[in-house]
């Protein structure tokens, strides 16, 4: 009872007027801040935080709280209209949100992803509110060897997104180009620069995930246009109907429900994970839900199922993610890494005292 006592007191103080106000805001800002691609809701939380100073650590949350879950559907949009992941989170969602948009069914991914995301939050608040005790103490005993495991997972879940031509996914996963181009930069050991190209010092910066994932897909969507329509290009001018969204929202219930589960439950328990976060959740749940469905072969071609699951993961895991910062103070992801910074910055101590010295807060 204590639980749900806190948690009513937490929805009034989050439906204050200039609450609201906040969350609107934000999640206006976090929309746009996730369609635009290369931007990410890293750097969009980061440059805001200063904004905080000017309000309370309630407000302060609450307002960053929104951005990050507006970014998390913002990443699908451009994910879905061109191809290109807005953010690493919205990777998986191209790859059947991108075939739907080519066969003129953008809006049916759109609102897909739009359902799930609100599934997602929605499961993922029901379960942090009943379980967090007992997943904070999961999260603490996870070392090195389960860390491990969890990569080997999303390993293997790579290779059976990669359909039938198996020896060509192991391939690509043991040259491993990500992980050399993670390694450019300043090595944190030693502290000399590593493959810094042609000793150009904007390298020493390292290159970021973002700007890798926008060149692998923006740059191969931009290969595949142009060798598809060979200079011919076409365009239509797409009409939307309340009609059609009617139409739109009952198909992407009736055929992207089970993709929509299976990312909420598993998004969220990935999220919980110290240093794990959305992307991993929102690709191994994509695989699950592929791994489950009785028609797998649709997946890559164009399916709502294939849309849902990592949307629903990534908003899921964001909640997720959350977790361990409040109640053991390590971060589960880099959005929730500057929200750290920020609780520090505001006054608070993150940790399992929190949760007793500053209630308001944590429910709110």
């Amino acid at each position: 009872m204590d639980v749900l006592s806190f948690l009513a007191d937490g929805f009034v103080l989050a439906l204050q007027p200039t609450n609201l106000m906040l969350i609107l805001i934000g999640v206006s800002i976090g929309l746009f801040i996730g369609a635009m691609p290369g931007f990410g809701s890293v750097n969009g939380v980061a440059i805001l935080l200063p904004i905080t100073f000017l309000v309370p650590p309630n407000s302060a949350i609450i307002f960053f709280a929104a951005i990050y879950y507006g970014a998390m559907y913002g990443g699908a949009i451009s994910s879905v209209t061109l191809g290109i992941s807005g953010a690493s989170t919205a990777m998986a969602t191209t790859f059947d949100g991108r075939p739907l948009a080519l066969q003129g069914r953008a809006s049916l991914a759109l609102v897909t992803a739009a359902l799930a995301s609100f599934v997602g939050g929605k499961v993922a608040n029901i379960l942090f509110t009943l379980f967090a005790p007992i997943l904070a103490t999961v999260a603490l005993s996870f070392g090195p060897p389960e860390i491990f495991a969890l990569m080997l997972l999303a390993f293997a879940t790579f290779v059976g997104l990669g359909g039938d031509d198996i020896p060509k996914t192991v391939l690509s996963i043991c040259l491993g180009l990500g992980l050399v181009l993670a390694a450019v930069g300043i090595d944190t050991i030693s502290g000399e620069p590593r493959l810094v190209l042609f000793e150009i010092d904007g390298f020493l910066r390292g290159i970021g995930f973002i700007v890798l994932a926008i060149g692998v897909y923006g740059i191969g969507e931009m290969l595949w246009i142009i060798e598809q329509t060979r200079g011919e290009v076409t365009t239509t001018n797409p009409k939307m109907t309340a009609k059609g969204m009617m139409a739109d929202t009952r198909e992407a219930v009736r055929r992207g429900w089970k993709g929509t589960w299976i990312g909420s439950i598993l998004g969220f328990f990935v999220g919980v994970l110290p240093a794990a976060g959305a992307t991993p959740g929102s690709l191994m749940s994509y695989g699950v839900a592929k791994m489950v469905s009785k028609t797998p072969e649709e997946y890559g071609r164009g399916t709502p199922d294939g849309v849902a699951a990592p949307e629903a993961a990534n908003n899921s895991a964001s909640i997720g993610s959350m977790l361990p910062m409040l109640t053991l103070g390590i971060p589960g992801s880099p959005k929730t890494a500057i929200l750290l910074g920020g609780m520090i910055i505001w006054g608070l101590v993150p940790g399992p005292r929190l949760f007793v010295d500053e209630s308001e807060f944590v429910w709110a």
